[in-house]
């Protein structure tokens, strides 16, 4: 019996597949695990690259470490419009592979895990990039033309919510007695976030002005066309505000950056900010820790102890000085 289930199984293994052919059972498993369009189209663009290197009809038994390495070294070369690739850029494509190639080896497609030993290259620490005081009320007076795009960038800045978060957002999601939204964050895990009295106040106006009869599951902004937003619209809002407040770098993520760095910096806790952002470590966050001590070691620069000493051994000699003048009478000519 024993060795009919084990011929069974072998039955069932699947032969030697070609690398277009392994991609699309990995794009199953990935659909089926619900992993987000955006991904499953994250992994066919970065798997994309794999099959114009090596061809669709390539057998997957045909690979091995050495190949795979090589592949990578090739790709580091690579350059888009003339530039070299940035780090991160490599790293995905690395992270990608790995993903890959572990499916593989986990489903028998592979005998081994090719790129169980390969460490995708370090990315450099980002600069954290956010929203100065003045260029956030720049922005928000560019948004007050319209309602909808007030309570979004408002509901953006308080919240640190992601773009698709955003524009998944319905009507049913958001609480205006708790002051709270609910989105479907990476992984289609859900996610409470807390927003301020200025952000519900805008929510309200364009609720009474927009959508007054809004059903509890329609979008809870819609586009300019009437439609649910989505990521396309929401970057032709972000662009139609960046000529309005001439602040050339705005995108939906500096929104994020802004808000974990003001969170942190107006003395909010590391470990609320992770589930704040939706991040499933700590280390996820620690960019944004980084970022607020750096600009707690610039405000601490007036506490130093030495220009503090310094500071106050001057002021006791001019008190001093004062003072022996005003013990002494002057001499002729004195110029007190």
């Amino acid at each position: 019996m024993l060795n009919d289930m084990s011929e069974v199984q072998h039955a069932n293994r699947p032969g030697p597949l070609t690398l277009q052919q392994a991609i699309d059972r990995y794009q199953v498993f990935n659909e089926s695990e619900r992993k987000s369009p955006r991904t499953i189209q994250y992994y066919d663009h970065q798997l994309g690259k794999l099959v114009k290197a090596f061809g669709a009809e390539f057998s997957i038994s045909e690979f091995d470490e050495f190949a795979l390495r090589k592949h990578m070294v090739g790709y580091k070369t690579n350059s888009r419009n003339g530039a070299p690739l940035k780090p991160w850029t490599i790293n995905g494509h690395a992270r990608a592979l790995r993903a890959f190639f572990r499916w593989a080896y986990l489903n028998e497609v592979t005998r081994e895990h090719l790129l169980a030993r390969y460490s995708p290259p370090k990315v450099p620490e980002q600069f954290v990039d956010i929203l100065t005081d003045d260029e956030i009320s720049a922005l928000l007076k560019a948004a007050e033309r319209s309602k909808r795009d007030l309570a979004i960038m408002l509901l953006l800045l308080d919240t640190g919510v992601r773009a698709a978060e955003l524009c998944g957002i319905t009507v049913g999601d958001i609480d205006l007695i708790d002051n709270t939204v609910m989105v479907m964050g990476k992984g289609r895990k859900e996610r409470i976030v807390p927003f301020g009295r200025k952000t519900r106040r805008a929510i309200i106006a364009y609720a009474k002005a927009n959508r007054p009869n809004a059903d509890h599951d329609e979008g809870a902004f819609l586009s300019t066309l009437g439609n649910k937003l989505n990521p396309d619209s929401l970057s032709s809002l972000m662009r139609r505000l960046k000529r309005r407040s001439r602040i050339q770098r705005l995108h939906p993520h500096l929104m994020r950056h802004t808000f974990a760095s003001k969170f942190l910096l107006n003395g909010g806790d590391a470990l609320m900010l992770k589930h704040l952002l939706g991040h499933t470590t700590l280390a996820m966050t620690d960019r944004y820790v980084h970022f607020a001590n750096a600009q707690g070691v610039k405000a601490s620069q007036e506490f130093s102890p030495v220009d503090r000493h310094a500071d106050g051994v001057a002021i006791e000699a001019k008190s001093a000085i004062q003072a022996a003048k005003a013990q002494t009478w002057p001499k002729a000519g004195w110029r007190s």
